[in-house]
């Protein structure tokens, strides 16, 4: 048998060997989330996404999966619950060495949905709480970026990225609001009931790593379920 031949059957080995891997841990994350998700465990659909990594970005998604393992950990330690928004930020933003201006925790209201982006607004932190009305499953939201999952009108994401923008740019470091961007819907692209969700932006604040320079940025929100646009107040769509 050939070197190239060879190399090939071990990288398939190798791959098969990752892929199980993910999907292992997976699985046991996901099955101590069922509890808190109102309608059960959501089928994985990022089979060939997931079968394409490399091994760089396997890795990188194991590691992922590792800080929520560690997340939930530690909540269970503290005897807290999934819906202790606060709580939940507080040991997110120690794992991931990161830190926010103390008034922050006090602006968090009880079921607000709270996402940390970095400079390039790639997502790092989602809240728990975004589970109970989200359609996809823990994996698929680690794998895929958010406009691979989720149809917003251009028109309110070219305004929020240049809320974005402000508050990088800004010296105040505790609060920002978000009052000027509309209730809008956001609809599911690919899963397997194509959610709608109504999505009320509150504030955004800057994020900082330990030395004190720029992360990114956090935003908090509630966010309600609808069954169709029938439902929804007057709200903006695509």
């Amino acid at each position: 048998m050939s070197e190239i031949v060879v190399g090939s059957v071990v990288k398939d080995i190798h791959n098969q060997v990752c892929f199980r891997g993910v999907l292992n841990s997976f699985e046991k994350i996901e099955s101590a989330l069922v509890s808190f998700q109102n309608d059960g465990v959501h089928p994985f659909q990022g089979h060939e996404r997931l079968a394409s990594l490399s091994e760089s970005q396997v890795l990188e998604l194991m590691q992922k999966l590792s800080d929520v393992a560690y997340l939930l950990a530690a909540l269970k330690e503290q005897n807290a619950s999934f819906r202790d928004e606060i709580k939940c930020l507080k040991i997110a933003i120690s794992t991931l060495k990161l830190k926010v201006h103390e008034s922050v925790f006090k602006s968090i209201g009880m079921g607000d949905v709270i996402e940390i982006y970095g400079m390039d607004f790639i997502q790092v932190y989602r809240s728990f709480s975004f589970m109970k009305y989200c359609g996809y499953s823990l994996l698929d939201l680690l794998l895929y970026q958010f406009p691979e999952l989720y149809e917003r009108s251009p028109y309110l994401t070219d305004m929020i990225v240049e809320e974005a923008k402000k508050v990088l740019a800004s010296s105040d470091q505790s609060y920002h609001s978000l009052a000027d961007i509309p209730v809008h819907v956001l609809r599911e692209r690919f899963s397997f009931d194509r959610r709608l969700s109504l999505v009320d932006l509150k504030f955004a604040t800057p994020v900082f790593n330990q030395d004190d320079s720029l992360f990114g940025f956090l935003v908090s929100q509630s966010i309600r379920k609808v069954k169709n646009l029938q439902n929804c107040p007057t709200v903006s769509f695509i």
